[in-house]
Protein backbone atom coordinates (compact mmCIF):
# COMPACT_ATOMS: atom_id res chain seq x y z
CA UNK A 1 0.00 0.00 0.00
CA UNK A 2 1.36 3.43 -0.97
CA UNK A 3 0.65 6.28 1.42
CA UNK A 4 0.46 9.71 -0.12
CA UNK A 5 2.27 12.10 2.25
CA UNK A 6 0.72 15.33 3.47
CA UNK A 7 2.06 18.74 2.45
CA UNK A 8 0.77 21.75 4.43
CA UNK A 9 -2.22 19.73 5.61
CA UNK A 10 -3.50 18.78 2.16
CA UNK A 11 -3.14 15.36 0.48
CA UNK A 12 -1.31 15.71 -2.80
CA UNK A 13 -3.23 14.82 -5.92
CA UNK A 14 -0.32 13.03 -7.52
CA UNK A 15 3.32 12.15 -7.07
CA UNK A 16 4.42 14.63 -9.72
CA UNK A 17 3.30 17.54 -7.58
CA UNK A 18 5.10 16.09 -4.57
CA UNK A 19 8.24 15.40 -6.60
CA UNK A 20 8.30 18.99 -7.79
CA UNK A 21 8.12 20.26 -4.21
CA UNK A 22 10.96 17.93 -3.22
CA UNK A 23 12.96 19.19 -6.18
CA UNK A 24 12.53 22.82 -5.09
CA UNK A 25 13.39 21.90 -1.50
CA UNK A 26 16.50 20.09 -2.71
CA UNK A 27 17.57 23.17 -4.68
CA UNK A 28 17.31 25.32 -1.55
CA UNK A 29 19.21 22.71 0.45
CA UNK A 30 21.96 22.51 -2.18
CA UNK A 31 22.25 26.28 -2.39
CA UNK A 32 22.37 26.99 1.34
CA UNK A 33 24.10 23.78 2.39
CA UNK A 34 21.90 23.15 5.41
CA UNK A 35 18.67 21.13 5.26
CA UNK A 36 17.06 22.81 8.27
CA UNK A 37 17.78 26.29 6.95
CA UNK A 38 16.51 25.40 3.49
CA UNK A 39 13.32 23.96 4.98
CA UNK A 40 12.71 27.15 6.97
CA UNK A 41 13.23 29.33 3.89
CA UNK A 42 10.91 27.12 1.82
CA UNK A 43 8.29 27.05 4.59
CA UNK A 44 8.42 30.85 4.94
CA UNK A 45 7.95 31.27 1.17
CA UNK A 46 4.96 28.91 1.16
CA UNK A 47 3.49 30.74 4.19
CA UNK A 48 3.93 34.12 2.47
CA UNK A 49 2.27 32.83 -0.70
CA UNK A 50 -0.69 31.77 1.43
CA UNK A 51 -0.89 35.25 3.02
CA UNK A 52 -0.78 36.93 -0.41
CA UNK A 53 -3.52 34.63 -1.69
CA UNK A 54 -5.78 35.31 1.32
CA UNK A 55 -5.11 39.04 1.06
CA UNK A 56 -6.00 39.05 -2.65
CA UNK A 57 -9.26 37.24 -1.91
CA UNK A 58 -10.07 39.69 0.89
CA UNK A 59 -9.36 42.73 -1.30
CA UNK A 60 -11.35 41.33 -4.23
CA UNK A 61 -14.36 40.82 -1.97
CA UNK A 62 -13.93 44.25 -0.34
CA UNK A 63 -13.92 46.10 -3.67
CA UNK A 64 -16.93 44.32 -5.20
CA UNK A 65 -19.14 47.40 -5.08
CA UNK A 66 -16.57 49.82 -6.51
CA UNK A 67 -16.66 51.24 -10.01
CA UNK A 68 -13.93 50.34 -12.51
CA UNK A 69 -11.70 53.24 -11.45
CA UNK A 70 -10.89 51.53 -8.17
CA UNK A 71 -11.79 47.90 -8.76
CA UNK A 72 -9.78 44.71 -8.28
CA UNK A 73 -8.32 44.99 -11.81
CA UNK A 74 -6.72 48.29 -10.72
CA UNK A 75 -5.29 46.54 -7.66
CA UNK A 76 -3.87 43.74 -9.79
CA UNK A 77 -2.11 46.21 -12.09
CA UNK A 78 -0.68 48.21 -9.19
CA UNK A 79 0.40 45.05 -7.37
CA UNK A 80 2.19 43.64 -10.42
CA UNK A 81 3.95 46.93 -11.17
CA UNK A 82 4.93 47.50 -7.53
CA UNK A 83 6.56 44.06 -7.35
CA UNK A 84 8.34 44.74 -10.64
CA UNK A 85 9.70 48.07 -9.37
CA UNK A 86 10.72 46.47 -6.07
CA UNK A 87 12.72 43.85 -7.96
CA UNK A 88 14.33 46.55 -10.10
CA UNK A 89 15.25 48.40 -6.91
CA UNK A 90 16.86 45.21 -5.52
CA UNK A 91 14.54 45.09 -2.52
CA UNK A 92 15.12 42.32 -0.01
CA UNK A 93 12.56 39.52 0.36
CA UNK A 94 11.22 41.19 3.52
CA UNK A 95 10.84 44.53 1.72
CA UNK A 96 9.17 42.85 -1.24
CA UNK A 97 6.71 41.23 1.17
CA UNK A 98 5.72 44.63 2.58
CA UNK A 99 5.43 46.19 -0.89
CA UNK A 100 3.29 43.30 -2.08
CA UNK A 101 0.83 43.52 0.80
CA UNK A 102 0.70 47.33 0.85
CA UNK A 103 -0.03 47.46 -2.88
CA UNK A 104 -2.84 44.94 -2.49
CA UNK A 105 -4.42 46.74 0.46
CA UNK A 106 -3.90 50.38 -0.52
CA UNK A 107 -7.46 51.04 -1.76
CA UNK A 108 -9.71 49.09 0.61
CA UNK A 109 -12.34 51.28 2.32
CA UNK A 110 -10.91 54.24 0.39
CA UNK A 111 -12.09 57.62 1.70
CA UNK A 112 -13.70 58.43 -1.68
CA UNK A 113 -16.15 55.55 -1.10
CA UNK A 114 -16.23 55.08 2.67
CA UNK A 115 -16.20 58.77 3.61
CA UNK A 116 -13.66 57.99 6.33
CA UNK A 117 -9.99 59.00 6.37
CA UNK A 118 -9.05 56.10 8.63
CA UNK A 119 -11.35 53.26 7.50
CA UNK A 120 -8.82 51.83 5.04
CA UNK A 121 -5.99 51.60 7.54
CA UNK A 122 -8.32 50.16 10.18
CA UNK A 123 -9.64 47.52 7.76
CA UNK A 124 -6.12 46.54 6.67
CA UNK A 125 -4.91 46.29 10.24
CA UNK A 126 -7.89 44.23 11.35
CA UNK A 127 -7.54 41.82 8.42
CA UNK A 128 -3.79 41.28 8.84
CA UNK A 129 -4.26 40.66 12.56
CA UNK A 130 -6.66 37.82 11.76
CA UNK A 131 -3.77 36.20 9.85
CA UNK A 132 -1.51 36.49 12.93
CA UNK A 133 0.80 38.67 10.89
CA UNK A 134 3.61 40.39 12.89
CA UNK A 135 2.37 43.66 14.38
CA UNK A 136 5.49 45.64 13.47
CA UNK A 137 4.97 44.67 9.81
CA UNK A 138 1.28 45.58 10.07
CA UNK A 139 2.23 49.01 11.39
CA UNK A 140 4.69 49.49 8.52
CA UNK A 141 2.11 48.48 5.90
CA UNK A 142 -0.54 50.74 7.41
CA UNK A 143 1.92 53.65 7.47
CA UNK A 144 2.49 53.12 3.74
CA UNK A 145 -1.14 52.76 2.63
CA UNK A 146 -2.15 55.81 4.66
CA UNK A 147 0.24 57.91 2.58
CA UNK A 148 -0.14 56.51 -0.94
CA UNK A 149 -2.75 58.88 -2.35
CA UNK A 150 -2.35 62.47 -3.54
CA UNK A 151 -5.14 63.35 -1.12
CA UNK A 152 -3.03 62.43 1.89
CA UNK A 153 -0.29 64.91 0.96
CA UNK A 154 -2.73 67.82 1.34
CA UNK A 155 -2.15 69.50 4.68
CA UNK A 156 1.17 67.81 5.41
CA UNK A 157 4.15 69.98 6.20
CA UNK A 158 7.04 70.26 3.72
CA UNK A 159 9.20 68.27 6.17
CA UNK A 160 6.66 65.45 6.28
CA UNK A 161 6.39 65.34 2.49
CA UNK A 162 10.18 65.33 2.21
CA UNK A 163 10.40 62.43 4.67
CA UNK A 164 7.82 60.50 2.65
CA UNK A 165 9.88 61.02 -0.53
CA UNK A 166 12.83 59.33 1.18
CA UNK A 167 10.91 56.19 2.11
CA UNK A 168 11.72 53.64 -0.60
CA UNK A 169 8.81 51.27 0.01
CA UNK A 170 6.23 54.06 0.09
CA UNK A 171 7.67 55.53 -3.13
CA UNK A 172 7.46 52.15 -4.86
CA UNK A 173 3.78 51.68 -4.02
CA UNK A 174 3.02 55.34 -4.83
CA UNK A 175 4.75 55.15 -8.21
CA UNK A 176 2.92 51.94 -9.12
CA UNK A 177 -0.42 53.46 -8.14
CA UNK A 178 0.22 56.75 -9.94
CA UNK A 179 1.38 55.03 -13.11
CA UNK A 180 -2.14 53.58 -13.27
CA UNK A 181 -3.51 57.14 -13.15
CA UNK A 182 -1.82 58.31 -16.37
CA UNK A 183 -2.14 57.46 -20.05
CA UNK A 184 -5.19 55.81 -21.61
CA UNK A 185 -5.99 53.78 -18.49
CA UNK A 186 -5.74 56.88 -16.31
CA UNK A 187 -8.11 58.84 -18.57
CA UNK A 188 -10.60 55.94 -18.62
CA UNK A 189 -10.46 55.71 -14.84
CA UNK A 190 -11.14 59.46 -14.52
CA UNK A 191 -14.24 59.25 -16.74
CA UNK A 192 -15.42 56.15 -14.88
CA UNK A 193 -15.07 57.76 -11.47
CA UNK A 194 -16.65 61.01 -12.74
CA UNK A 195 -19.60 59.06 -14.10
CA UNK A 196 -19.98 57.23 -10.82
CA UNK A 197 -20.01 60.46 -8.80
CA UNK A 198 -22.08 62.38 -11.36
Amino acid sequence: MVIIPKFRGQYLNNWLSFSYKLHILHRYETHFGHPNKSYLIYSKKMHMNDIIKKTSEFVKESLKGNDASHDFAHIQRVHALAENIANQECCSSDELELVSLASLLHDIADWKYSGSETAGVEAAQSFLQTLKYPQDNIDRICWIIQRVSFHDEIGRTPDEVEMMKKDKLLCIVQDADRCDAIGAIGIARCFTYGGKKG
